[in-house]
């Protein structure tokens, strides 16, 4: 005679797993399927998959066996990791009100709700860049609230001399335990946690030299450089509305352009756009660790020239850039003849060689690049363009960004003088905003912004 023990409790682990019902198995098995193919479509492995959202190879082996029940938590992850919706998910599983059981009922209210979360994610997206939130709460906020292995210690970085500012932020990752895996495999393990959130935050891998000296115990391969001054961003309420309509600078490899071209944003309250950011935010980190150095820039230059065909569209009130000499090449011949304002930041013919050195290519490229940027500026008229000496990429980070700034200074008071740009105002809705721009501060002697 078999006990009788009555109903069994489960045990519920971290991932929140419960036995599956014997009538629940097949709608599990339909759902497993599902993922299955998707991991498959992807290229990926059923561990890779596990530590993407953070449970043991184990558990989710017995998820794709139907032996157990995902947490409802998991299926947002799998759905962000593996494109395959989360209502779609919900409807395999069974976890749906049974009005919906008609199956176009249910294909109609699910594509509805998806679109609404669709709109609401983006919308949340825009929201949270124009108040101004920042990377690093982004980041730690994902890493730390989605898995208990790792700690994050904050640096400041700081650089300039002349003109000091508060330029990213250097983040420490730590293994709460002892981990005997390669340092990379480590990294993509953070990568899978926190994909969106290192995007947003176009958070990037290693740590700058001279950081290295000041925190000589950091591991640089595990250590993300969150930007602060070079951050994507979105034009202000308090954009300066006189400018013409788009503006764009153009340099080559550690040519400063990004730095330059978010100085003058600041300044007008314009959005700030880096072509080379586009390609990790648009692709995805994954696919950008696969691409070839020529397909990056490639992408690079398609990003241009889409911003510069629509110059009063998708580029309206950004000042954006591009910096590598096989872009430029690529993109400039495609630069229209009024939009986007151009500022150039143009090597001398005595310059040729160091760039060429310092970027790994060789000087025939970055003299055919410079031909190409003249060659079209030329055929412009003379308001639409200006053109500055290229800072020496040879000299230290704290000097090459005090030329920076003055090529900034030099680019607003052009934009000013010619096109009747105004300095931005403090937006009564964003109290994160600093009351003048940086340029502002530096032209009045007040110290670091």
């Amino acid at each position: 005679m078999t006990e009788n023990k009555g109903p069994q409790r489960s045990r519920k682990g971290k991932a929140g797993i419960k036995p599956v019902t014997s009538e629940a198995a097949p709608r599990r098995l339909a759902w497993a399927a599902e993922i299955k193919d998707a991991i498959a479509q992807q290229g990926l492995t059923q561990s890779e998959v596990s530590k993407m959202i953070g449970v043991t190879p184990s558990v989710l082996t017995s998820w794709l066996k139907g032996g157990t029940d995902p947490h409802v938590r998991i299926l947002g992850l799998l759905a962000a990791r593996l494109g395959v919706p989360e209502a779609y998910q919900l409807a395999l599983l069974g976890l749906l009100p049974d009005e919906l059981g008609d199956p176009m009922t249910r294909f109609r209210v699910l594509s509805d709700l998806q679109r609404v979360l669709d709109v609401q994610t983006k919308s949340l997206q825009k929201f949270s860049e124009s108040l101004n939130v920042r990377g690093p709460g982004l980041i730690a906020e994902a890493l730390l609230s989605r898995s208990d292995d790792w700690g994050l210690e904050l640096y400041p970085r700081e650089i300039g001399g002349k003109y000091r500012v508060r330029y990213g932020t250097v983040m420490q990752v730590i293994p709460n335990s002892k981990r005997l895996e390669p340092l990379n495999d480590l990294r993509d393990e953070i990568e899978h946690l926190i994909t969106s959130e290192l995007n947003t935050a176009d958070a990037s891998w290693g740590l700058p030299v001279e950081e290295r000296r000041r925190h000589p115990s950091a591991v640089p391969e595990l250590c993300l450089h969150v930007p602060e001054l070079n951050r994507t961003r979105v034009p202000g309420s308090n954009a300066d509305g006189t400018l013409p309509a788009s503006i764009l600078v153009i340099g080559f490899e550690n040519s400063g352009a990004p730095d330059v071209a978010s100085l003058v944003a600041d300044h007008f309250g314009w959005g700030f756009r880096d072509a080379s950011a586009g390609v990790r935010q648009e692709l995805g980190r994954r696919l950008r660790n696969t691409m070839s150095q020529d397909e990056w820039l490639h992408r690079q230059a398609q990003i241009a020239v889409r911003l510069m065909q629509r110059a009063e569209t998708e580029a309206a009130r950004y000042v954006w850039c591009f910096g590598s000499s096989a872009s430029v090449i690529q993109a400039v011949p495609r630069l229209r003849d009024d939009l986007p304002l151009v500022v150039y930041l143009r090597p001398t013919a005595a310059m040729t060689a160091t760039v060429a050195n310092c970027a790994n290519i060789s000087q025939e490229v970055v003299r055919s690049a410079d031909e190409a940027v003249m060659r079209e500026l030329e055929s412009r008229e003379p308001d639409r363009w200006i053109t500055l000496k290229l800072t020496d990429p040879t000299l230290d980070i704290d000097a090459r960004f005090d030329s920076w700034v003055e090529q900034a200074l030099e680019s607003a008071d052009w934009l000013e003088r010619v096109h009747g740009g105004r300095e931005r105002t403090q937006s009564m809705h964003d109290r994160h905003e600093r009351p003048r721009s940086i340029l502002a501060q530096f032209r009045e002697g007040a110290g670091a912004a």
